[in-house]
């Protein structure tokens, strides 16, 4: 994994100027966004090493976690952002940007209409998992390259029971 710290260090600057103008990340967790955005994005990083050229989808970004820290540590992977809500996808390309991730694509689209199939469906918090999994279905690519089967890698707290 390569890390860029500087652009890991950057991200809370660019948020925070960011989210003056658009509300993307919650007002309350914005001066806590290393540990509530940030690291729990990157906590999929503990769980699998991607390999080169694996394809994965953030489905529902948001403001753009946790794919931006993900394409941030792993810049041989290629990340599809994709979220239905435009002024959020606006800012996750504004983000991007900033950040020169060449390994980063950003889709305005809602799930049902994302045509390309990805070696990992990434997410947090969505919506609850039997939604998810009608949302994911026929988006997987059948073959795997990484140590880890093709499947949904997905963020979630709170009480899993319900959900």
């Amino acid at each position: 994994m390569k890390l860029s710290l500087s652009q890991l260090n950057d991200l809370k600057k660019i948020y925070k100027d960011l989210n003056k103008n658009v509300n993307v990340i919650s007002r309350k967790s914005i001066d806590n966004i290393n540990v509530f955005h940030i690291l729990h994005s990157l906590s999929i990083n503990k769980v699998i090493e991607f390999k080169r050229n694996t394809k994965v989808m953030d489905l529902g970004t948001g403001g753009g976690f946790p794919g931006i820290p993900l394409a941030i540590t792993n810049p041989n992977v290629n990340f599809t952002l994709v979220d239905s809500i435009k002024k959020k996808t606006d800012i996750v390309n504004t983000v991007s940007t900033i950040l020169d991730l060449n390994n980063v694509k950003v889709l305005n689209l809602r799930a049902e209409n994302v045509e390309e199939k990805y070696d990992f469906i990434i997410s947090r918090a969505v919506t609850n998992m039997r939604k998810f999994l009608k949302l994911t279905k026929n988006k997987l690519q059948q073959k795997s390259i990484n140590e880890l089967k093709n499947g949904l890698l997905y963020l979630k707290g709170g009480d899993l029971q319900r959900k």
